[in-house]
């Protein structure tokens, strides 16, 4: 999902999977921070924390999480070799709080229905079938899992107040790590909300929360065996450490590009440091990734193989009666995920990994002023695969979505269409459709029956 761009600089549960920190649990009689307060660090009282760290004021006595948060500073700018250039806000919020603020630094990306469109394209292109509304539940998972924040445009860091003591160090070192990330490589860059550049963000989202979670578990158990323990948190990471009916519940798109950045972005930051210390991971800090593919296939990144450039315009044949409200890159995970939401994983992987870029314009009646989840929708995502002889990646994606449509449509009549491999009648008036012309495929949803193969062979004639 676009809003992952945002997820990107949460601490969320993976934090909990970092070793234990002996030294630190054996001060917390000293150190034990209140779990229900409110207060920012050293803010004198509950009335504003989100005020005061918003304006910067450290005023009022020397609170105990101000002192905790110095000293992890000062070890992650040792553990992470990440010197600090300016003093790092913070403060410490209760759950209503942090809630807010989340909300609020969304809508600061995602303004008016923007959201909504987004929400609309996944449930019309088949990556959200579930019945619960999309940003609500977006947000409830969040709402959920979150236990602190970096917020790279105001350059604040927000902890939450109902963390266990336990939790609280491996929490900070992890914000904190963001915090200093921010000073060296603008991570803001990788989540301003941008159209289109949905799984460029996410990749760099692997980077940025990889190196994280790795500086996170030198944190906790130290640089010498790093590696080894990195990959005992791999594992668990693998295995789908977490909790929480939210996340239980969650749908497959949702949960896996929520967790994507934390375990895959871990082992490509851990491959970096095994090779070239911190200054590896530097390295991909600078130049992340521009592809989710290259992220799942280390070779493609060593290679740089960058992503087809795809753009997908209202047809023609169309152009008098819709107009594109919304669009996003899936990249080869998205594509992954919307096969395996119907087909198993293991098929879905081999069918989605000849992915070479692709994008997805939601289209709705011309002259609509406003979207809702309600509002009646059409798709167009063209899907460029990797180049090859007798182009096979593109013929395997359409064999792959001729079974994923009759499972999605079970009771829908095969329509017959010039030039489409396979289209079902999926309303009176509508079909829903997959074609392909030498290395791109067409995934059609809600065209007009009789503007079908023409639709199908503009947008085939237009792509890469």
């Amino acid at each position: 999902m676009s809003m992952r761009r945002y997820v990107a600089v949460l601490g969320l549960w993976v934090a909990a999977c970092a070793p234990a920190v002996p030294a630190l649990r054996e001060e917390r009689s000293s150190r034990e921070i209140v779990a229900d307060s409110p207060r920012g660090f050293g803010a004198p009282d509950a009335r504003a924390a989100v005020g005061e760290a918003d304006a910067g004021i450290d005023a009022g006595p020397r609170d105990p999480l101000l002192a905790l948060a110095d000293e992890i500073t000062e070890r992650m700018v040792s553990v992470r070799d990440l010197p600090r250039r300016t003093p790092i806000v913070a403060g410490l919020l209760s759950r209503e709080q942090i809630i807010t603020r989340l909300r609020a630094r969304v809508a600061e990306e995602y303004r008016g229905d923007e959201l909504v469109r987004e929400g609309l394209l996944y449930r019309t292109i088949g990556l959200w079938n579930d019945p619960r509304d999309y940003t609500e539940t977006s947000f409830a998972l969040l709402e959920e899992q979150v236990a602190g924040f970096y917020d790279p445009t105001r350059k604040q860091l927000y902890v939450a107040g109902w963390l266990s003591p336990f939790s609280q160090g491996p929490t900070l070192a992890h914000e904190l790590t963001h915090a200093l990330q921010d000073q060296h490589f603008d991570i803001a860059r990788f989540t301003r909300h941008e159209r289109g550049t949905g799984d460029r963000q996410l990749a760099a989202m692997a980077v940025v929360e990889g190196d994280a979670t790795l500086a996170t578990v030198a944190f906790s158990s130290g640089r010498r065996s790093l590696v080894t323990n990195a990959a005992n948190v791999q594992g668990s990471l693998d295995a789908g450490v977490g909790g929480g009916e939210q996340i239980a519940t969650a749908p497959l798109v949702l949960r896996e590009t929520l967790v994507f950045p934390y375990r895959e972005g871990l082992r490509l930051c851990t491959n970096a440091y095994r090779t070239g210390g911190w200054r590896a991971v530097d390295a991909l800090l600078r130049e992340p990734p521009q592809s989710t593919e290259q992220v799942l296939h280390p070779e493609k990144l060593a290679a740089r193989e960058a992503p087809v450039a795809v753009t997908v315009a209202v047809p023609p044949s169309l152009a008098a009666t819709h107009e594109a409200a919304y669009h996003e890159t899936f990249g080869e995970l998205g594509l992954r995920l919307w096969l395996q939401t119907y087909l198993p994983p293991e098929s879905s992987v081999d069918a989605a990994a000849g992915w070479g870029g692709d994008s997805a314009v939601l289209l709705v009646a011309r002259g609509t002023t406003t979207v809702t989840a309600r509002t009646a929708a059409s798709s167009l995502w063209v899907i460029a695969m990797d180049a090859s002889p007798l182009q096979g990646e593109a013929l395997a994606l359409e064999r792959a979505v001729v079974g994923l449509l009759r499972l999605r449509y079970p009771r829908a009549q095969r329509v017959r269409l010039d030039g489409v491999a396979h289209a079902l009648r999926t309303s009176r008036t509508t079909v829903s459709l997959v074609a392909h012309r030498g290395r791109t495929v067409l995934v059609a949803e809600g065209i007009a029956a009789d503007r079908a193969a023409l639709v199908a062979r503009e947008v085939l004639e237009g792509a890469p």
